[in-house]
């Protein structure tokens, strides 16, 4: 059986796995979002997760420790892989004490990051193309472009969103108030960077795209604001 779920809270998937073996289904493969199972005794396994210590592959020695625990690495993709373990073999958390938890999510939170900053500079020249190149395009080309634009705006928003709640998760470990990593700022950022795209787009796009986009970033930064300021004085 295969199952497709875009997950960006490690505890959310790790709840969602386990609930999945204890209906029976055991997870053999996962790769971007894309889940594989097979029957299994129900709660025969539990799960947990990381990322690779070595971009994309998990180094020998990282390799031994897990297997010296009878911790079986799950086939994965990308920077994110799942481990599982015998339920019979005890419970499976990765990183047990505070600050270990929190060196892990400090990690995730600068991988979301990452890609949220690569994700809106694809935005930006996505929307840079489509705007100046309007004469040009077929109207086929130009609607699948603009589509792309929009899938990747939504990549870029979901990521930020991800990097705030990631953030949370630091703040409740650490003991502090979330305000201390406003997702605002986020926020007022993209609507700042929405509004250069509209003014470098001036001389080249129709007044009407440059009005729109301009106003999508007036958007952006007013919602930020307003979340900054909750955050400040509630």
């Amino acid at each position: 059986m295969k199952k497709f779920k875009l997950c960006f809270d490690k505890n959310k998937e790790m709840d969602w796995l386990n609930e999945m073996s204890r209906q029976g289904w055991n997870l053999t493969k996962f790769g971007y979002g894309l889940y594989t199972f097979e029957p299994c005794t129900p709660g025969e396994y539990v799960y947990d997760c990381d990322l690779k210590d070595k971009g994309f592959s998990i180094s020998p020695d990282y390799r031994s420790i897990l297997e010296s625990q009878n911790i079986q690495i799950i086939p994965s993709g990308g920077f994110w892989f799942l481990v599982r373990r015998k339920a019979s073999d005890g419970p499976l958390q990765l990183y047990t004490d505070d600050q270990s938890r929190l060196e892990q999510y400090k990690k995730i939170r600068r991988m979301f990051k990452v890609t949220a900053i690569a994700e809106l500079m694809i935005l930006m020249f996505l929307t840079w193309d489509i705007a100046v190149m309007i004469p040009d395009r077929e109207p086929l080309i130009w609607t699948v472009m603009f589509l792309c634009t929009l899938l990747v705006g939504a990549a870029a928003l979901t990521l930020m969103n991800a990097v705030f709640q990631t953030s949370r998760e630091i703040a409740n470990i650490q003991g502090k108030s979330e305000e201390s990593y406003p997702c605002g700022q986020w926020v007022v950022a993209a609507g700042m960077l929405c509004m250069g795209i509209s003014l470098l787009l001036k001389d080249y796009a129709p007044e009407s795209v440059c009005e729109m986009i301009a106003g999508f970033a007036l958007g952006l930064e007013l919602v930020g604001a307003l979340t900054l300021a909750f955050r400040k004085f509630s």
